[in-house]
């Protein structure tokens, strides 16, 4: 799951760029959040209760201002994905200083532009990682955000890849512990002996069942049941 923050005090521009939002991921198969605020005061209070990966903020705010709360995110949290929004490109710079990926101004390109940096984030430059895995036809090098999940079956692991044709990759004389361990701190979720789930893609938790986002569901046991919902939360 990724949850996506837009800061804006102007109720125009929150609707304007949470629709942006809707209709870009809604080509993705990827699950997201969309919370809104109309306050940067409101917006630090929450990020030091919550788990958020993007924030759209803007740079005009009446109660303090987005470079403000930007630099003030950043003594906390170094890894949230921050782009500006603003009617203004003169602070531009500034905004890079606290390792901003977009500085996009509320023009005519608004929702092409908001596009185009959900795609990076998510797809392209930033906040990826890639991992080379040793297949049964050879090496080849996946973004994590690419797998659904990984599963273990007779003796091979079977990795299902949303955003490739084969759609599967299989390998071979490799415990699925091992491959856990690889991917730790990546977003992926030991649910059950056989299966190791990427977070993104956990649509919800229905009793001891995760159903993920291309409508397949697959068990929980009942000892990971408690970590697999804290993981999701």
């Amino acid at each position: 799951m990724i949850n996506i923050v837009i800061c804006d005090d102007e109720l125009q521009f929150r609707s304007i760029i949470n629709t942006a939002i809707d209709e870009y991921m809604a080509k993705t198969v990827i699950e997201y959040t969309v919370s809104r605020f109309v306050s940067g005061i409101e917006l630090l209070r929450r990020l030091k209760l919550s788990s958020y990966q993007i924030v759209f903020l803007d740079i005009k705010m009446n109660d303090i201002d987005g470079l403000t709360v930007a630099r003030k995110i950043r003594e906390f949290d170094k890894n949230v994905i921050i782009a500006f929004i603003s009617a203004n490109i003169n602070c531009s710079l500034e905004g890079y200083k606290v390792n901003a990926v977009r500085y996009i101004l509320k023009d005519e390109k608004l929702n092409a532009n908001i596009a185009e940096c959900l795609h990076s984030i998510l797809y392209e430059e930033y906040h990826i990682s890639k991992m080379k895995f040793d297949f049964f036809n050879g090496t080849r090098e996946i973004a994590l955000n690419e797998i659904f999940y990984i599963e273990s079956q007779s003796h091979r692991l079977i990795f299902h890849v949303a955003m490739s044709k084969k759609e599967s990759y299989t390998m071979n004389r490799v415990k699925l512990n091992e491959i856990e361990q690889k991917l730790l701190g990546k977003g992926f979720v030991r649910i059950h002996q056989s299966y190791l789930v990427n977070s993104i893609y956990i649509l919800r938790i229905k009793r001891y069942s995760a159903v993920l986002s291309n409508g397949q569901i697959l068990p929980i046991s009942k000892k990971r049941y408690k970590e697999v919902m804290l993981a999701t939360k």
